[in-house]
């Protein structure tokens, strides 16, 4: 099931951004856009809440500064590969809710979709929507033919996502000596 995106855009108005190679893109409730510092407090409360924590891992982000670290490094990723991970807000009251997008994995030979979600917007259709979208992105305005995605075997909401979105399961991967993971393509 392909998405509608709705629009793109360009305008890239803060500084150190202004070759953010990456654009603007939406669905019918969502916006995905660049991070920026201001995006901090949100970055604090998403790295710390109990879907991130028990599906992804704590990442020792607990300061304003490690949360604007995160959010360079993010960035950084766009600069270099051409992808990272987007805020997305929901359209109509700009609050943002979560984030999605692409990594590149020394351990996988094609990016990998990630996404998290606040608590509160689970179980209402918009992991679906925002999952689905930046994946649609990902191919047709990227160009990324193939895409991956890992996940814990306990995250059986994100592996029905996946499956919902045509991804199959592959393998299980060892990502470190502590990890284990199933990979989707």
């Amino acid at each position: 099931m392909k998405p509608n995106i709705t629009s793109l855009s360009t305008n890239l108005t803060e500084p150190s951004l202004l070759n953010f190679p990456t654009s603007t893109f939406e669905s019918c409730r969502l916006r995905f856009r660049k991070f920026v510092h201001g995006d901090s407090s949100f970055v604090l409360k998403l790295v710390n809440s109990q879907n991130w924590l028990h599906y992804i891992g704590d990442k020792g982000i607990y300061k304003q500064q490690q949360a604007i670290e995160f959010i360079d490094n993010i960035n950084h990723s766009h600069l270099v590969n051409g992808f990272g991970h987007w805020l997305v807000e929901e359209k109509t009251s700009q609050r943002p809710i979560g984030l999605c997008g692409l990594s590149k994995r020394p351990q996988l030979n094609h990016p990998d979709i990630g996404f998290s979600l606040l608590p509160e917007f689970t179980g209402t259709g918009l992991g679906y929507e925002m999952v689905s979208t930046c994946y649609s992105y990902a191919v047709s305005h990227l160009q990324i033919p193939i895409i991956q995605a890992v996940v814990f075997d306990y995250n059986i909401p994100c592996i029905r996502l996946l499956q919902k979105l045509g991804m199959q399961f592959q393998s299980t991967l060892k990502l470190s000596s502590e990890e284990t993971v199933e990979l989707f393509q």
